[in-house]
């Protein structure tokens, strides 16, 4: 408008300036437009002006008279027709006098390539344009690269390849009189380029100054913050809210918003209240998502539920994403809170708004596991059947196959459970992650089933897998196999595996009754009664649980008892195991009891009394086959020692002995020596 104002005054002067009219009707003709645009009669000029160029083009006036055409069309807003005058002028002083006004025209038709290549090729010409003229092409050129950013969506390297071409002529800018014409577009050109933070100081910058737009430009940057630095966006947002101005409910907003996005979910849940005070109403069904996610996030199951289907009641039934994400949390929360109503719920509405989604298999899958969890098995198995039968093709089907697994181990249905792991394995890549644990559910129902020759075979194939089981499980696995093989007669089998669990150096549950086992196979296969008792002695040193202690014990007795034929000096260790079964009360012979009993006499006392209280205090005694001749104690003896025996059988009691029983019955009115009788038998297996 400036451009058109200077031309409208300068028309007159041109007219009557440095050049003369050929003819006197030109010159008349050209007084006559001047008086018209004197008295501002610009539409009778304008009339006259291209009356004129029509009779005669070729006047020396006629670039300045296309030029105020151009002008006043320009004023109209007329551009095109405006744009095709000024192309007319040929002169090159009144061209460049005419340039930003055609540049003018270029912007506004739209055609921003033409206008930034005019303008680069205007700045590079010499010698150098006027300073204000030169700025004001500056503008124009970046304003284009930039208009030819934002309508460029195809490639999305063109936007770039602009942006990074119109940025020294936007940071030129920056620095000018026009800075704030070019701000808002150099920063979100450099949101283009990903420079946020350079595009947050430009707003941060023109929020200084100018006050009127504090707020809004402050927004903007929090916006452009949280693409870089969310903290430093929750913090420009907090301070928008806290001042209380027309976008403060807005800002509070975004900052639940950002909180969630940042994780921040324990601060998120504990101002709970004083967002849903601060944000628009219109947000707070969103609020309730967020706050319901946020919750679910923390594990927080039941409070997730409460504000999930607090959004969902408070908004339009749709097919929305939002609406999906919520049903989807309300279904993951009611199934960690085992809250099948609420799952339900979500479910109905899911089936209502999104009946051909894919995820409803998924769901569905899910209520199946609730009624797992919830200890309603038959009907959970009964629906995971059903998911079976009816979707062949749903992806999660292996998961599907194994939860009917773990039903029926938990069960102990184990039939049904060797058959689901064996269609399994069967069917499913040996590199899936719930093979390893398959494989154990069939072992185990094997196992339990007592299916010996299948579990064998089973065994045989899992450990032929190296990928299976670590060296510890490996270890037991290989134990229970050699011990099913023990089982079914097949020692050497047995043994095989045994010698090389005896060597591994790595410890694994099972070690101290593999010891065991080794010592009943040396035992039995070999009849190998020294290494029986180095295995067995070892076993029980490592506390093994293979055999009761009372029927290990008397093995070790019966071993220890046979090798002393040998070698007297197993006596002892006989002695000891036959004492550790009567300890662990293991039946015994009689005759073995009263051996054990004279053995202990000078040594261990103490050891022959307590055989001969429990013997006392039984119903029958077991230590004669002919009835006992027993002599009550006084009333006032001690109750463990109420009953003393006496048998013609039996030789003297050893003093200690007889001292020791005595000692205990000084109140007895018995005399104070006994005899006791030793049978002349010697010790019986047992």
């Amino acid at each position: 408008m400036r451009r058109l104002k200077f031309c409208l005054i300068l028309v007159p002067c041109l007219i009557f300036g440095s050049w003369q009219a050929e003819t006197e009707d030109e010159a008349l003709f050209l007084r006559r437009i001047a008086d018209f645009w004197e008295e501002g009669e610009y539409l009778v000029a304008k009339a006259q002006i291209e009356e004129f160029l029509t009779a005669y083009p070729n006047s020396g006036f006629g670039d300045t008279l296309r030029a105020a055409l151009a002008d006043l069309l320009l004023r109209e807003k007329n551009y095109s027709e405006a744009l095709h005058r000024y192309t007319e002028i040929s002169q090159p002083e009144i061209a460049n006098r005419c340039f930003l006004n055609r540049m003018q025209c270029l912007y506004h038709l739209g055609w921003y390539a033409t206008l930034a290549d005019s303008c680069e090729e205007f700045l590079q010409q010499e010698p150098p344009q006027n300073p204000q003229q030169k700025l004001q092409t500056t503008y124009f050129l970046a304003i284009a690269l930039y208009q030819q950013c934002l309508n460029t969506a195809k490639d999305p390297e063109t936007p770039i390849r602009l942006a990074i071409r119109a940025k020294p002529y936007f940071e030129t800018l920056l620095e000018s009189e026009l800075s704030s014409e070019a701000a808002q577009a150099f920063a979100h050109l450099s949101c283009i380029l990903k420079d946020y933070s350079k595009a947050a100081k430009i707003i941060l910058d023109q929020a200084k100054k100018m006050p009127e737009s504090e707020e809004e430009l402050l927004f903007q940057a929090a916006l452009i913050q949280a693409e870089y630095d969310k903290d430093l966006a929750i913090q420009s947002f907090s301070q928008i809210a806290k001042a209380g101005k027309g976008k403060s409910k807005d800002a509070a907003y975004n900052c639940l918003v950002l909180s969630f996005d940042m994780g921040h979910f324990d601060e998120l849940v504990a101002q709970k209240e004083t967002f849903l005070s601060k944000i628009p109403e219109e947000r707070i069904g969103l609020a309730h998502l967020f706050l319901g996610r946020s919750f679910l996030a923390l594990k927080k199951y039941s409070d997730a539920v409460t504000e999930l289907k607090a959004y969902l009641s408070a908004t339009d039934p749709s097919s929305t994403e939002f609406e999906r994400a919520a049903l989807l949390s309300l279904l993951e929360a009611s199934f960690h809170a085992n809250d099948l109503p609420s799952f339900d719920f979500a479910h109905a509405q899911f089936l209502r708004h999104f009946s051909h989604d894919p995820e409803l298999a998924n769901i569905f899958f899910t209520r199946c596991q609730i009624l797992k969890k919830s200890g309603e098995p038959e009907e959970a198995r009964q629906s995971m059947e059903n998911l079976l039968a009816e979707c062949p093709d749903f992806t999660q089907k292996n998961q599907v196959l194994f939860e009917l697994i773990q039903l029926d181990y938990n069960e102990k249905r184990w039939q049904e459970c060797v058959d689901r792991a064996r269609l399994f394995l069967h069917t499913i890549e040996p590199q899936h992650e719930l093979t390893p644990y398959t494989w154990r559910y069939l072992l185990s129902s094997l196992l339990e089933q007592g299916e010996k020759k299948q579990l064998i075979e089973e065994l045989l194939s899992a450990l032929q897998q190296p990928e299976l089981f670590q060296t510890p499980e490996k270890a037991d696995w290989q134990f229970i196999l050699a011990k099913t093989y023990y089982e079914q007669g097949e020692m050497s089998q047995a043994q095989k595996i045994l010698s090389l669990l005896l060597e591994e150096k790595q410890p694994f549950p099972q070690q101290a009754n593999v010891k065991l086992l080794a010592a009943f196979c040396y035992r039995d296969q070999e009849q190998n009664l020294e290494q029986f008792c180095k295995w067995a002695e070892e076993a029980i040193r490592e506390k093994t649980n293979l055999l009761d202690p009372g029927p290990l014990h008397a093995a070790l007795f019966n071993a220890y008892l046979q090798r002393s034929i040998s070698a007297s000096d197993c006596l002892p260790q006989a002695e000891d195991h036959l004492y550790a079964a009567f300890e662990a009360k293991e039946p015994i012979e009689q005759q073995n009891l009263l051996w054990l009993i004279e053995r202990y006499g000078e040594k261990f006392p103490e050891r022959s009394a307590a055989i001969l209280d429990r013997c006392i205090s039984a119903s029958e005694n077991p230590l004669a086959t002919e009835p006992l001749v027993c002599r009550r104690a006084s009333s006032s003896a001690s109750t463990k020692q109420r009953w003393l025996f006496w048998s013609p059988c039996f030789h003297t009691m050893p003093t200690p002995l007889c001292n020791g029983i005595m000692k205990q019955n000084q109140n007895c009115s018995l005399p104070k020596t006994f005899w006791l009788y030793k049978r002349k038998k010697k010790p019986s297996h047992t």
